[in-house]
């Protein structure tokens, strides 16, 4: 009688006499609203997955007393300036092509820069040994062609390009009478902001919209380098740089 009574309250949905109810299934949870900036710093590419984009490595610039016999599509030669202060300013060391939405709201950057240098304070007193280098990364983008976009950095219109930080290196200090140095450095930089839609947006003033189809277009992103020399003899500049973003 009792398996009776508990099929036939199975085959009505009841609950026999003296059972305790089940607890109904839980419905499904909520969706969690979206981080914002506020809790995670760069909301638009919460979530995503990296994109590598590509590798460089650029030519290197070499710093000489004299550039006779050099082949610049090897290596890009300044002449220095004897006893005095040599700037340098190279363009187009490497290059890399990106597709229409290589990246969805990102471009990052990984860089290691190597600088090799021989220093000496020819003068018979002491004398400041000085060397700056600075990666010069630009960024070519259509949507930068509209010439009613002004940079709010330059004051001027993008003319189709900007430029972002990368890496740089910086040293100086007295070197005695007579002296003489040699020195192998690297310093790697590793992304920590990047060119963001934010930073299109709050920075250079980009629209919401124009920020959204700026990682739509295809970009060429062209890799210079920047500098300057005190008390240098010679010198040899180059750097390495892996480009990556988020799907």
């Amino acid at each position: 009688m009792k398996t009776s009574m508990f099929l036939i309250a199975a085959l009505i949905g009841a609950v026999p006499m003296g059972m305790t109810p089940a607890a109904p299934l839980p419905s499904a949870a909520l969706p969690l609203p979206a981080p914002t900036a506020t809790d995670v710093g760069d909301a638009d590419s919460f979530g995503h997955g990296v994109v590598f984009l590509g590798q460089i490595q650029t030519l290197s610039v070499g710093l000489h007393s004299s550039c006779v016999g050099n082949d610049q599509t090897r290596q890009r030669c300044v002449t220095l300036v004897p006893n005095g202060q040599t700037s340098f300013a190279e363009s187009d060391l490497g290059v890399i092509r990106l597709p229409a939405r290589a990246t969805r709201t990102l471009l990052c950057t990984n860089a290691m820069l190597f600088l090799n240098t021989e220093s000496a304070n020819h003068d018979s007193s002491p004398a400041m040994q000085s060397l700056s280098f600075t990666a010069d990364v630009t960024v070519e983008n259509s949507i930068l062609d509209d010439p009613s976009l002004i940079n709010p950095r330059t004051g001027t219109a993008f003319n189709g390009t900007l430029q972002i930080g990368v890496v740089g290196f910086f040293e100086r200090h007295t070197m005695a009478a007579g002296a003489f140095e040699q020195s192998n450095d690297g310093k790697a930089a590793v992304c920590t902001a990047g060119l963001r839609k934010s930073v299109l947006m709050q920075v250079y003033g980009l629209s919401d919209a124009l920020a959204t189809q700026f990682f739509r277009r295809p970009m060429v992103v062209h890799f210079g380098a920047n500098g300057a020399t005190e008390l240098v003899d010679g010198a040899q500049l180059f750097y390495s740089v892996r480009l990556y973003g988020d799907e």
